[in-house]
């Protein structure tokens, strides 16, 4: 898609963003667009941008003026007849859209000639240099420099490692810098540089600022020690900060909590762009350093993205996140430091003892601790707000940009930029320090798939180092999950191979599988909140809404994301190959989800994190409450819960439980509650209330959807479930965890295993609707696959209908019993319902359930 023309105002037909109008036509002067307008129109707004890429605009247009209008590249506001180009700057250095990507090669997306042609006359293309940020340009070009270099054409195409690390800038011209010029090139990086392109008559065309990051990878990444580190003659110590393209650093010394006079200490840079001083031994009970730059954003004051490593981690004040209302972490700061709003003193170390005895405490209860960890974005970038740390240091290396400089704001804001070599450092180098000094057990990325498969698996190799001889921890037994989406700037791949679903197969690093949720729970969270799906009583049991086609095209929709939850039980192996809905055996990576992606995308049970809820979107229970058709009551939708949970815990792979589902936790319909507060997001760990119906959520996330909400909120004491059923359900689903637990046929740990003692009944077209019937079947020796000392096999039955089920025992099942942990709930009547007919050969399983029948080897 190539530029278009954003439009509002009093027009006939205004354009969404993500839908701009498309040239009406070309001319000498470039492209055209015909506008129509509104009757009396006083007010047009303009905007011609690609994407997040703007190029020309015009917020307040009045078409009274002129019939035409002309927008002219880089200006922001319109001209009435055709504008005198002499009197308008030649391009602006606000926008970088050259980037320097190795020590001697910089592209830009400019012909290399009038035509493109290399056999035309060709374009001049300089490099301008200014110590003190002085250029700027006019209509003559750019001036203010102090030096000027020209650049040579290396070709029309960039060169194939350069293409490798920056895909998205495929069909720009190569330039390359004379090595006669070479020496110049470690101090260009600490000044302003910039980019010129005149005509072969020498009439300047355009310029443009410069991205430096490729050159700063090329020239300066360093495995040199960083932070608080011991010095070079191994006796004394050092502190050191990587900040190549400042021109002074100085080392600020605090002995007071906040404020007071600081020692200031010179330091020096190495080859490698490392700033270095020493670091005296009685500093050992320091309380803060800080380092001031001498870079292009003139000066800035920083603490270091290593202090972490300071000190005994004593470099506080700072934060790690900024804390939103439900505990969510996610306006990174400072990484590697403990958040203080949690401890008891936050300036100084009593925040990092508190949470190593957090971890403590936690591990001698026999739990493990996952740190949630948001490397995607920082807080703030930029010269000026305290907030912003790694953008002071290295202004424009650490953050992701769009081809023209500008930041990438994909995730929020701010977007980091992993696939540069030393942001990677520092994520490697972070996750192990948490997981060496804090203990943490495992790491669940935010917005994983804005990383880099290589940035993933430079992770879990350093992570996988770690013994418990030398760190006091078996890095190998440390879990690595992420939310593996496709989407902003990075997907498709347009970035490199990033760190998402379809991308780690093989990789053992756990991903988010919203197959499972969309096909048990129904539709998606971007789809009708009363969307149902195989849990939710889809066909079975409708719910009334007419988006959900006839009866004829609810079952074959439900026959359809019947097949997802299969796949997604089975492990998500995209080589898993199982009967679907239209009768073909096929691999799950050749089924399609959503239409346009493939159903199963890994390599190995650990890789499938499966969910039906989690703090993002509504509960399960609140799910429920909006799918289910209003003629079910309260025990009816537990009980459907309960199914939901089933699926996940009887699945192979991680499954993931929301905090509180089992306990029937709802936040009143609430489906972005980060910033609710402890009024919807409450857990009423006794029981006695699940929390629906305490009021209508929030506008801020709802209210779009306030009037289908409100109604069942109205109605919250016929849905609300009563103590007793929220102890029956809870007592239900420990059991299913003792069910898991019980048999290694539950927790498989190969696709191979998977593959070969795992299948489906009841499947293809002639099946039964509603009802997915899993069996699994113990290795006949222990060495020859997944052996189950006490069991033979295990059958599932997951009835989503509202009346019982009752078939036939499958073919191969000699005998079967109810499994133990569930015959147990003794004063569950419906669980007591599920029987196996050892005479009849015959199972029956009660409505809106699961129920699993064992085959003991005695």
């Amino acid at each position: 898609m190539g530029w278009g023309l954003h439009i509002w105002g009093d027009v006939e037909h205004p354009t969404p963003w993500s839908s701009a109008k498309q040239p009406t036509g070309s001319g000498p002067e470039g492209p055209y667009w015909d506008v129509v307008l509104q009757t009396s129109a006083k007010h047009v707004g303009l905007l011609i941008h690609k994407g997040e890429e703007k190029a020309a605009g015009a917020e307040h247009v009045d078409p009274s003026k002129a019939g035409e209008v002309w927008l002219v590249q880089n200006e922001q506001h319109p001209f009435f007849e055709v504008p005198d180009m002499s009197h308008i700057p030649a391009g602006t250095l606000f926008k970088s859209y050259a980037h320097w990507v190795k020590a001697s090669s910089l592209v830009w997306r400019v012909p290399v000639s009038e035509d493109g042609e290399l056999s035309s006359p060709q374009r001049l293309f300089q490099l301008h240099f200014s110590r003190d940020s002085r250029m700027h340009v006019t209509g003559k070009g750019i001036e203010g420099a102090d030096e000027v270099i020209p650049l040579r054409i290396a070709g029309l195409n960039i060169p194939a490692d350069v293409m490798a690390k920056y895909p998205h800038l495929f069909g720009s011209t190569h330039l390359e810098i004379d090595p006669q010029n070479m020496h110049k090139v470690r101090e260009y990086c600490k000044g302003q540089v910039a980019l010129s392109v005149q005509s072969h008559t020498g009439r300047v065309l355009d310029c443009t600022g410069v991205q430096l990051a490729g050159m700063l990878d090329d020239l300066f990444a360093t495995d040199e020690p960083l932070g608080d580190h011991i010095g070079r003659d191994t006796k004394s110590r050092a502190v050191s900060v990587w900040a190549p393209t400042a021109k002074k650093v100085e080392l600020l010394h605090f002995w007071e909590l906040r404020g007071g006079q600081p020692e200031v200490l010179p330091m020096a840079c190495s080859e490698r762009g490392v700033w270095s001083c020493a670091r005296p031994a009685e500093w050992q009970n320091t309380l803060g350093l800080r380092v001031v730059l001498d870079v292009v954003y003139n000066h800035t004051f920083a603490s270091g993205p290593y202090s972490q490593n300071s000190v005994l981690d004593k470099i506080v004040p700072g934060y790690y996140h900024r804390r939103q209302e439900d505990g969510e972490i996610y306006d990174p700061v400072h990484y590697g430091v403990p958040e203080g709003s949690y401890s008891t003193a936050p300036d100084g170390p009593l925040r990092v003892l508190e949470f190593r005895e957090m971890v403590q405490s936690l591990h001698s209860l026999g739990l493990r601790v996952v740190l949630d960890v948001v490397y995607n974005h920082t807080f703030a970038s930029g010269p000026y707000s305290q907030n912003s740390v790694l953008d002071k240091i290295v202004p424009g290396y650490y953050h992701r940009r769009q081809e023209d400089g500008e930041m990438c704001h994909s995730t929020c804001c701010n977007n980091t930029a992993s696939e540069h070599r030393m942001f990677e450092r520092l994520m490697v180098e972070d996750l192990v320090h948490w997981a060496r000094d804090y203990k943490v057990d495992g790491f669940r990325f935010d917005i994983m798939g804005h990383h880099f498969v290589g940035n993933m698996t430079a992770i879990r190799n350093a992570i996988n180092g770690l013994t418990l001889e030398r760190d006091g921890v078996d890095g190998r037994k440390m879990y690595i999950y992420g939310e593996a989406w496709d989407f902003g700037e990075v997907a498709l791949n347009q970035r490199g191979r990033n760190a998402s679903q379809h991308n780690l197969g093989g990789s053992r690093i756990g991903a988010f599988n919203d197959r499972m949720r969309d096909g048990a729970m129904g539709g998606s969270p971007y789809q009708s909140p009363d969307c149902q799906g195989f849990a939710t009583g889809l066909a079975v049991d409708p719910n009334g809404a007419q988006h959900q086609g006839s009866a004829k095209e609810q079952l074959a929709t439900l026959l359809h994301r019947t097949d997802w939850v299969r796949f997604a039980l089975a492990g998500n192996l995209k080589d898993y190959e199982a009967q679907v809905a239209d009768g073909r055996l096929v691999a799950g990576q050749h089924e399609t989800y959503h239409g346009n992606q493939p159903l199963a995308y890994g390599c190995d049970p650990a890789e499938n994190v499966v969910f039906n809820g989690c703090h993002d979107n509504e509960t399960i229970f609140d799910q429920v409450m909006m799918k289910l058709g209003r003629h079910v009551d309260a025990d009816g939708r537990a009980r459907v819960c309960g199914l939901a949970h089933a699926l996940l815990v009887l699945s192979q792979g991680v499954p993931f439980i929301h905090a509180g589902d089992d306990l029937l936790r709802s936040k009143s319909l609430d489906r972005d509650s980060y910033n609710s507060g402890d009024w919807f997001n409450r857990i009423d760990w006794t029981g006695q209330h699940n929390n629906f119906g305490i009021g209508l959520p929030p506008a801020s996330k709802n209210q779009q959807a306030w009037e289908f909400k409100r109604p069942l909120l109205t109605a919250a004491d016929r849905y609300r479930p009563s103590p007793a059923i929220i102890a029956r359900q809870a007592a239900y689903f420990k059991a299913l965890l003792r069910v898991r637990y019980s048999s290694p046929l539950f927790r498989m740990p190969t696709g191979e295993h998977i593959r070969q003692q795992l299948r489906f009944h009841n499947t293809g077209p002639q099946q039964v609707p509603g009802v997915i019937v899993m069996q699994l079947h113990s290795s006949w020796q222990p060495d020859h696959g997944s052996w189950d000392p006490q069991y033979k096999q295990a059958l599932v039955v997951f009835n989503a209908r509202p009346e019982p089920y009752e078939a036939e025992f499958p073919e191969g099942a000699e005998w079967y019993k109810l499994h133990p942990a569930l015959a147990a709930l003794q004063e569950d009547a419906m669980v007591q319902l599920c029987s196996a007919d050892n005479e009849k050969r015959r199972l029956h399983v009660s409505p809106r359930m699961a129920a699993v029948f064992v085959q003991p080897r005695s």
